[in-house]
């Protein structure tokens, strides 16, 4: 029996499922896994797919699929299967635990941005002492060293969570599986243009009337950057094509699985802690295709989206607002305080904008779906 300590397991769950098939071909087989314990017992080598289960059971159906149980906690689950990967007719789904990722997102997100703001105000305030020639003055305090474990916490561990975490949510999701190989041929046979989009996030609705008019001008989206900022289109003939822009919380394969059997091709997808963005097209010749089925759905999307950015950089042009008010107190003229406040009015009213360009958009989207009922795609 062998015992190996592997401290967050739970945020690389793919990698610790690849390690214990490792260790199975090692001829260690798991026996029991206790927090961040995993204990194993010797065995002949061998070859064992394993899936790790969050709050779920093994089904009926995993076990006819050549599933077995290996461990069984009251969250965790882990389950093998001897088969090889071309014998395995199905996985056990990751959509709870893929939910349960998200959450922790969230949780290891806020106190991360929180600690970086903090530090860039910090790092403002020293500045504008230094520059005015102020004396800075560190008080002695037995807790400081409670205060720099905190400072190579939140700079550390923290980051690192999130980092592991993010990716592995990321590869357990799936990348879309769709083939550009038609319009990469394409592309050497037309003309190539460049466009760039910043702060579409935010109002959607213009993205794709934008991409539309560039459809009507004989230009196709042919692909878009990592960032979702730099658009290349490639000219081609009469074709009429609809974009859909969309923002989704949930799993990412599921969900595009439904609309590529309707016919809609995903050109683009950007991923965040806080859910994924993507582009839809689908050419026709009439009649224009329907992405949602009807005005409720495009107004929860809409709804969604306005909620989340609004929420967001309403919290953050309140907070710079409140920095705004204490520097103003402290304020004076004829010393640098002048320019660190003209930044905080920046981003004060950066962050207003962002947050009412979302509202803006869930406004004109309600406006036009009260117009049109639910004969509006």
């Amino acid at each position: 029996m062998r015992t190996t300590l592997k401290p967050f397991w739970s945020f690389q769950i793919d990698r610790t499922e690849e390690w214990l098939s490792s260790m199975e071909k090692k001829g260690l087989r798991m026996r029991k896994q206790v927090g961040p314990f995993f204990t194993f017992d010797e065995a002949e080598g061998q070859r064992q797919s394993y899936r790790i289960l969050y709050k779920e059971g093994l089904t009926g159906r995993l076990k006819d699929g050549g599933w077995e149980p290996r461990n069984v906690n009251r969250r965790w689950t882990f389950v093998s299967t001897s088969l090889s990967e071309e014998e395995i007719e199905f996985y056990p789904g990751r959509d709870t635990l893929l939910s349960r990722n998200r959450k922790l997102l969230w949780g290891l997100g806020v106190p991360l941005a929180y600690a970086l703001l903090m530090s860039i105000v910090a790092v403002f305030l020293f500045l504008n002492d230094w520059i005015s020639g102020r004396e800075v003055y560190i008080e002695g305090s037995p807790y400081w060293a409670v205060t720099i474990s905190i400072a190579v916490c939140s700079w550390t561990v923290l980051p690192y969570l999130f980092i592991s975490l993010r990716r592995s949510s990321m590869r357990m999701g799936g990348e879309s599986p769709y083939d550009r190989s038609g319009r990469n041929t394409r592309i050497a046979q037309g003309n190539i243009s460049r466009r760039w989009k910043f702060g579409w996030q935010y109002a959607p609705d213009k993205l794709e009337q934008w991409l539309e008019s560039m459809d009507e001008r004989g230009y196709e989206l042919h692909r878009v950057s990592c960032l979702g900022l730099c658009y290349t289109f490639v000219e081609r003939g009469n074709e009429r094509i609809k974009y859909v822009v969309d923002y989704q919380k949930g799993n990412a394969y599921g969900y595009a699985q439904s609309h590529r059997e309707a016919g809609w091709t995903e050109l683009y997808r950007l991923r965040s802690t806080l859910g994924f963005w993507t582009i839809w097209a689908q050419q026709y010749e009439e009649e224009a295709p329907a992405f949602y089925s009807n005005s409720t759905d495009i107004l929860q999307h809409a709804k969604q989206v306005a909620t989340i950015h609004a929420s967001i950089f309403g919290c953050l042009a309140f907070l710079y607002t409140v920095l705004i008010m204490m520097n103003v107190t402290s304020f004076d003229r004829n010393g640098p305080d002048l320019l660190l406040l003209v930044i905080f009015v920046i981003v004060a009213v950066e962050f207003a904008a962002l947050g009412s360009m979302s509202l803006l958009y869930y406004r004109r989207v309600r406006k036009r779906v009260k117009l049109e009922g639910d004969s509006i795609l």
